[in-house]
């Protein structure tokens, strides 16, 4: 057999084993890797051209039946993405509107044309973390404007549709990577509600759970410190977490560079509930920014309308955005 098409066919088998519905050991874990690096990056886009270039060997018929493919149209941008075809809320707004969280992704936007133009470099040179990617609203938009996204989504069943909706838009630069982003580098079991496929939890206060309304699935776990200085010779402007509560998990993971690197933008979904729930204080989380020079808003940095710290302990879910103050001043 050709040695390319032997290594192409166990690369293939290594994917399809990564987007398999079966169970990994619940007493396995995962190594520490080492600092991600350009060779690892490439990696990744390959395998990912590999999943586009061979996708009938991939074929998971079951979730083919669970999802649709919508044409949208965001700014100048028009473009396609498989979506779920129902219990989802992300899909079902996307089917609806055209859009999901469409006030967030233009602070989003406004905050890299800034970058773009403080830095005076080109939209092609920033890139963006993109954590909690789900079936990828917010790395695809991205990608199709220019920017270069890194996402992260350990659940197997939205991995596959993003890795279906980079096939759609296969020209855009966006490495996906099947993982969680914690504190810790191990193997969780990930829990989806039934009716909100592709929403997902890691911990939780479980003793009120009803588990018959949940599926679960053995996930993998890393630290964002381990990408954080390949990116910030990348003009990392931007981390943005949707995760359910873990965000003070994630961000634990990697926070000291953050603020060791002053990324200037943070956007996060924001429940003290939930923080709690996962083993957060949001109080404590907050003040590690406040005291490292950033302010907190609910509403972007453009208008200058930040908030203190109690006014966000009291809310119920938000979203919320972390600035560095000296990069906007």
């Amino acid at each position: 057999m050709n040695i390319n098409i032997s290594r192409q066919l166990s690369d293939i088998n290594i994917i399809k084993n990564n987007i398999a519905e079966n169970i990994i050991n619940s007493n396995s874990e995962v190594r520490e890797y080492e600092t991600y690096n350009e060779k690892l990056n490439q990696k990744y886009l390959e395998k990912q051209l590999l999943f586009c270039q061979n996708q009938i060997f991939f074929k998971n018929t079951l979730l083919e039946k669970k999802i649709k493919l919508v044409n949208l149209i965001f700014g100048n941008q028009n473009f396609g993405m498989f979506v779920y075809k129902k219990n989802d809320i992300v899909s079902t707004e996307i089917s609806r509107s055209g859009n999901w969280e469409f006030n967030e992704t233009n602070f989003i936007l406004s905050s890299l044309i800034y970058y773009a133009q403080k830095k005076n470099i080109s939209k092609t040179d920033i890139y963006v973390v993109d954590i909690g990617a789900n079936i990828g609203w917010f790395s695809i938009v991205l990608g199709k404007i220019g920017y270069n996204i890194l996402s992260f989504e350990p659940s197997k069943s939205n991995y596959y549709i993003l890795l279906k909706n980079f096939c759609l838009n296969k020209e855009i630069n966006l490495t996906i990577i099947n993982k969680g982003l914690y504190n810790l580098v191990k193997n969780r079991y990930l829990y989806h509600p039934n009716d909100n496929v592709g929403n997902a939890i890691i911990f939780s206060d479980f003793n009120n759970l009803d588990f018959k309304q949940f599926e679960k699935e053995y996930i993998k776990l890393t630290k964002l410190k381990y990408y954080i200085p390949y990116l910030k010779t990348k003009n990392l402007a931007l981390i943005k977490l949707d995760i359910e509560g873990s965000e003070g998990k994630a961000i634990e993971g990697g926070v000291d560079l953050i603020i060791k690197y002053h990324i200037p933008f943070i956007f996060m979904e924001w429940s003290p509930q939930l923080l709690r729930q996962k083993g957060t204080e949001p109080r404590l989380l907050l003040e590690i920014f406040e005291n490292n020079g950033y302010k907190l808003s609910q509403k972007g940095f453009l208008n200058k309308q930040y908030c203190l710290i109690d006014e966000l302990l009291n809310v119920t879910q938000t979203n919320i955005y972390v600035i560095y103050s000296k990069f906007i001043e």
